[in-house]
């Protein structure tokens, strides 16, 4: 099953890169959990039965948890549960206390806290088992995303499966090719546009230091 689900996810993100879709209805909900300091994320839930895996699923610089939609979508309709949330200063996610947040306002420490968005949406999934099985949950993410994506999943072994959308070396959110050999032997899909040199570049950079088979590099 852990292999069947990775290779699912890489087929629907594939499916779904061509376009993106609207606001959710059904099939979907409106969650929202605190960091530690103090920051409410906000996400979109589009639960399948009890105990599925799961994706949670982490936008790019500058978007917002739409803009998963139509691949959220895709996996739920295959029973695969997905969890995609506004980073701090995105979409909804822009109220610390009473103070309001945006990402254009943001220094480097306020970009590096956004690893505490990730820490606390597997908290709140892992702290309902209604939602999904202990070592059954992967992680995607675009851009900066992608960077978060590698970095927390470099630190948690709980984490099965992760896909890199455009990872990159030179964004805000840093990405250090520790955080590769950390990762370790677990399933990766890197997936980066050869019109995008830079992205392109750190890719095949990130490939290099694969120790896996599992570790895979698309080039498109």
């Amino acid at each position: 099953m852990r292999r069947s689900w990775f290779l699912l996810s890489i087929l629907l993100l594939l499916s779904a890169c061509g376009g993106v879709g609207g606001t959710s209805s059904s099939g979907a909900s409106r969650i929202a959990f605190e960091t530690e300091d103090g920051v409410e994320i906000v996400g979109t839930l589009y639960a399948t039965e009890t105990n599925t895996p799961l994706l949670l699923l982490l936008h790019q610089l500058g978007s917002d948890r739409r803009s998963w939609e139509r691949f959220a979508r895709s996996l739920q309709e295959r029973g695969v549960a997905v969890l995609a949330i506004d980073l701090r200063g995105h979409g909804e996610s822009t109220r610390q206390g009473e103070t309001t947040i945006s990402y254009r306002d943001f220094e480097e420490a306020d970009f590096s806290a956004m690893i505490l968005d990730v820490s606390a949406a597997l908290r709140f999934l892992r702290s309902d088992r209604e939602i999904t099985q202990p070592g059954r949950i992967g992680i995607a993410g675009a851009s900066i995303g992608a960077n978060l994506a590698l970095s927390y999943a470099a630190e948690d072994p709980g984490i099965e499966t992760v896909i890199l959308l455009s990872p990159g070396f030179g964004y805000r959110v840093p990405l250090s090719s520790d955080d590769m050999v950390r990762y370790g032997r677990r399933p990766l899909l890197i997936m980066a546009s050869r019109q995008d040199g830079n992205a392109a570049s750190d890719a095949m950079t990130l490939d290099a230091l694969a120790e896996d088979e599992r570790h895979t590099l698309l080039l498109f």
